[in-house]
C-alpha cells in the first residue's frame, strides 16, 4: 500500500513540475546544447576542462604505471583518450600500458592513433616497432617504424632512438636468417 501512495505522490509531483515547464524554452535550450555539442571537438572541450587538469591526471596515471599499478593506469589513460582523443601522448601512454600487459594488438592500435596525431612521436614509433615484433612477419613493419624514428632523431640522442637502433640490429639479424 505504501508503494502505491509513493507512486501517486511521485506522479503528482512530476505532473506539477511538468505544468511549470515552458516547453518552448526547454526546446530552445536543448537546441543550443545540441549546437554546442556538435561544435566541440572533444568532450573535454565541451566541458571546458583545463588542459593542465588532463595532464595532471596523466601524470598520476604515469606514476601508477611506474608503480606497477597497470589496471589503474590503464583506466585513467583510457578515460583521457576518450575525453580528449586529440592528444597523442594519451594514446602513446595507453599503448605503453597495453604493451606492458602483453596486449600487443591493443598497443598497436593506440600507437597508431598517436602517430596519426603526431607522426614524429619517437616513443610511439619505437614502441609500435617493438609491438610489431611480437607478431609473425612483423619485422618489416617494425623496420619501417625504426627507419622513421631514426629520420626524426638521426643522431640517436633520445633514449627511444638508442633503443630503436638496438631493435634495428635485432631485426637485421632476424631477417638475415
Amino acid at each position: 500500500m505504501a508503494d502505491e501512495k509513493q507512486k501517486a505522490l511521485w506522479r503528482a509531483e512530476f505532473e506539477a513540475y511538468l505544468s511549470r515547464v515552458d516547453l518552448e524554452e526547454a526546446k530552445a535550450g536543448l537546441e543550443g546544447l545540441s549546437a554546442r555539442l556538435s561544435q566541440a571537438r572533444s568532450l573535454a572541450e565541451f566541458l571546458e576542462a583545463p588542459k593542465q587538469l588532463l595532464f595532471d591526471m596523466a601524470q598520476e596515471a604515469y606514476f601508477k604505471f611506474q608503480g606497477g599499478r597497470l589496471k589503474e593506469a590503464e583506466a585513467i589513460f583510457k578515460g583521457l583518450t576518450l575525453f580528449e582523443p586529440s592528444i597523442a601522448y594519451f594514446h602513446t601512454a595507453l599503448g605503453t600500458v597495453y604493451q606492458k600487459q602483453k596486449r600487443y594488438f591493443d598497443a598497436l592500435v593506440e600507437f597508431t592513433l598517436a602517430l596519426e596525431i603526431e607522426p614524429k612521436d619517437v616513443t610511439a614509433l619505437c614502441n609500435r616497432a617493438e609491438s610489431f615484433l611480437q607478431f609473425p612477419g612483423g619485422e618489416n613493419l617494425a623496420k619501417e617504424d625504426l627507419e622513421k624514428l631514426l629520420e626524426v632523431d638521426p643522431q640517436a640522442k633520445s633514449a627511444w632512438a638508442k633503443r630503436g637502433k638496438l631493435l634495428q640490429n635485432k631485426i637485421n639479424t632476424l631477417l638475415a636468417k
